[in-house]
């Protein structure tokens, strides 16, 4: 699902409010499926990480640090950096806030990955 979205991220126009809240949604279900059935169940809505860095220091891993490399108007990219396992830069992304979103997807998906070798 984190290709899914990371892709979504890349094609989304920050204008488009119904896909940036299905970005949200599926981010949610990534993060903790239980709680966002629960948010979806109870009519609530899920943490708006397109829109607020806030929102995206939470779910961002331990260990990892967002690097904002270039952000002008409509031009930013990201790179997610972890102790010792390379970088991950993102596409140019409109805004700050989904250049690391895309950031720390790419960072979730790395350590799920990696907790999988470990098994």
């Amino acid at each position: 699902m984190i290709k899914q979205i990371l892709e979504m991220i890349k094609a989304v126009d920050q204008e488009h409010t119904d896909k940036l809240n299905e970005i949200d949604r599926l981010v949610d279900f990534v993060i903790d499926e239980e709680q966002a059935e629960l948010n979806d169940d109870l009519g609530y809505g899920h943490p708006q990480v397109t829109r607020s860095l806030d929102a995206i220091k939470n779910i961002q891993p331990d260990g990892w640090v967002l690097v904002t490399t270039a952000c002008g108007v409509g031009a930013c990219t990201t790179i997610g950096l972890a102790d010792g396992d390379g970088s991950m830069p993102t596409p140019i992304l409109p805004t700050e806030e989904l250049a690391r979103l895309h950031a720390v997807l790419q960072a979730i998906d790395y350590e799920r990955k990696k907790e999988c070798k470990d098994d």
